[in-house]
């Protein structure tokens, strides 16, 4: 049988070209399958990641991730790195709030604070929830400390504000 030409010869070419546009299409979508179990794993690995560094309640970060900053920072500065100011934040009249108000208002009041906090302190300063009503601030570079009173002053001056919370005034700083 001679393919070089003719009838038979079309056809031959129409079939090897059907299976290897066929092939390429398996390779393509198993390509394709393999760059989207990638990315999903990647972002699974991402948000586990965030799930086990950040407080679910408020977004900031939680013990965990404060704890190893802060062992880095103090880590750095005996090396003879930059200072930092360690600021603890825990606010005395939470506990009426949850007990008068109910613990719904109570978790509002502690996103609230956690903006609050976030508001009064640099963009790249760490604010952390690292217990029920006790959160935590690093503050890299400030090696004055009348600066860190003044961070200090800010802080109380804004959780010292009664909180609005569903037509509810809570005091919670």
């Amino acid at each position: 049988a001679d393919f070089g030409s003719g009838p038979q010869s079309d056809v031959f070419c129409a079939m090897a070209a059907a299976i290897a546009m066929a092939a390429l299409l398996i390779v393509g979508t198993g390509v394709s399958t393999y760059l989207v179990e990638m990315r999903t794993r990647v972002d699974a690995q991402d948000q586990l990641h965030h799930i086990a560094m950040h407080d679910a309640l408020t977004g900031l970060e939680n013990r965990h991730a404060f704890n190893g900053k802060l062992r880095r920072r103090c880590q750095r500065l005996a090396r003879g790195g930059p200072p930092f100011a360690l600021l603890m934040v825990d606010l005395d009249r939470f506990k009426p709030v949850n007990d008068t108000l109910g613990h719904p208002v109570g978790d509002r009041v502690l996103k609230a604070v956690a903006a609050r906090l976030q508001t009064a302190v640099r963009e790249n300063d760490m604010v952390a929830r690292i217990g029920g009503d006790e959160f935590a601030i690093i503050t890299d570079g400030l090696s004055d400390p009348q600066i860190a009173g003044h961070l200090a002053e800010r802080i109380v001056d804004v959780l010292s504000r009664p909180f609005v919370v569903g037509g509810q005034v809570a005091e919670a700083g």
